[in-house]
């Protein structure tokens, strides 16, 4: 059975932040937001495309065009992702878009609906650019919010926010931006003690695989040396005449020989005092004085 258009549509949309993800340019935070930015690219076009039409029944067509512009942005966003050095831009651009898309639907009618995606804006921009650039796009959106709300310059909009409603969005979005910068802090903080723990247990890995290679090198001498190493025990059968020793195999060698052969003994011949004086008495090889 052949996949049909839109699974293979989905899939694809997978494949490419799998593919990049891999890529090892890529920092952990950024594989992170690419994985839930890709997430983000299905599920938001697929909204987008439904109030895009319903937009268009209300004859909002500002607002649908906002929607629409949005929902290109995540879809051009998809197929810039294959380069790398784009990122940061897909995500200033869709979260511009995003954000003037809220904005705007609240000054139209029937806000109650629209008015809950506010408290979004602080989980995004912290999640994507981080405590320091998350900031400022959070202070700036927050400015805007307060003057839209606020109305301080009398602008005609479809809805007029009263004074405890104004005041319950100021403070739910100040709370919700100090625990998404906190949970964001805590993220950061788990991952570096999370990479801190594991290049430290790298480095006793090696020190170990090191320690281990280092006893087998020496163990292998050990063995290497034992195999050269030959001993000799038990009885040995010796003539008490001439001295020489019988072998297994009932051959009779000169001693020096026998034991050449079974120890790493090596020999050097010299001649005993005893033996100079009874085989050379006319040579004074040893002086009677020295006794050696």
């Amino acid at each position: 059975m052949s996949i049909q258009p839109i699974p293979r549509a989905v899939l694809k949309l997978f494949q490419d932040p799998d593919r990049l993800q891999n890529d090892t340019t890529l920092s952990p935070d950024e594989k992170i937001r690419l994985r839930y930015f890709s997430i983000f690219l299905l599920l938001g076009v697929s909204t987008m495309a439904v109030l895009v039409l319903e937009n268009l029944m209300e004859k909002q067509y500002l607002l649908m065009t906002l929607i629409f512009l949005s929902a290109t942005g995540l879809v051009v966003g998809w197929i810039l992702l294959r380069r790398l050095k784009y990122i940061k831009t897909i995500y200033r651009v869709n979260a511009l878009l995003y954000s003037l898309t809220i904005l705007y639907g609240l000054t139209v009618d029937d806000h109650s609906g629209r008015m809950l995606w506010i408290f979004t804006f602080p989980l995004i921009f912290f999640f994507l650019f981080g405590k320091r650039e998350g900031m400022v796009w959070n202070l700036v959106v927050f400015s805007a919010l307060s003057i839209l709300i606020i109305n301080p310059f009398s602008l005609s909009f479809g809805y007029e926010f009263p004074f405890g409603l104004i005041a319950r969005i100021i403070t739910t979005y100040i709370i919700v931006s100090a625990l998404a910068h906190w949970f964001e802090f805590q993220r950061v903080r788990y991952r570096v003690d999370s990479e801190n723990k594991n290049r430290l247990l790298e480095l006793e890995i090696k020190k170990r695989e090191k320690a281990q290679n280092e006893r087998e090198r020496l163990i292998e001498e050990l063995q290497d040396a034992l195999a050269h190493v030959k001993t000799l025990s038990g009885l040995l059968p010796i003539c008490s005449n001439c001295k020489k020793i019988r072998d297994d195999k009932g051959y009779w060698n000169r001693i020096e020989g026998y034991i050449q052969e079974h120890s790493q003994a090596k020999f050097s011949h010299s001649i005993c005092p005893e033996c100079a004086r009874e085989l050379y008495p006319e040579f004074d090889i040893y002086k009677e004085d020295t006794g050696t």
